[in-house]
């Protein structure tokens, strides 16, 4: 019976978390007219952050994670490193973050996404290479 709890508990808080972010997209909307897909960014640097034991506020992080991510944007450097790095070291100053803490929160994400984007090219190897061909006649069916 202990265990109907605590599923009912992991439940409700997994959709208090999803109704956060909705809300914060819709608040955005509504104040902006602008649809903005930064929330999942910044909810890993705050799981980042968290996991790292880093205190940094969570308004912080949505002021400056965005700000930060398309300065990381600019095409010289491979995978943004370095300009991600230093964006985030110099945003998150701002936010009182030590240096050290802001720098690991940064290369941890960047580990994140090459573990990501290899688990994503293996995967990619591992289909058929005629799974995404499309001929004429399957259309005409």
């Amino acid at each position: 019976m202990t265990t109907v709890f605590q599923f009912a508990a992991l439940g409700l808080g997994t959709g208090a978390a999803y109704a956060l972010l909705a809300q914060g997209l819709v608040i955005v909307h509504r104040g902006s007219g602008v649809v903005n897909f930064a929330h999942g960014g910044v909810a890993i640097f705050a799981a980042l952050a968290a996991a790292l034991h880093v205190d940094v506020e969570p308004s912080a992080l949505f002021a400056f994670v965005p700000i930060a991510m398309l300065i990381a944007m600019v095409p010289i450097s491979f995978a943004s490193w370095g300009v991600r790095e230093a964006s985030l070291i110099f945003f998150l100053g701002l936010a009182s973050v030590p240096a050290e803490a802001a720098l690991s929160i940064s290369v941890a994400f960047g580990l994140s996404r090459l573990l990501m984007g290899a688990i994503g090219g293996i995967a990619w190897m591992l289909t058929r290479s005629d799974h995404y061909n499309l001929k004429v006649a399957d259309v005409a069916k």
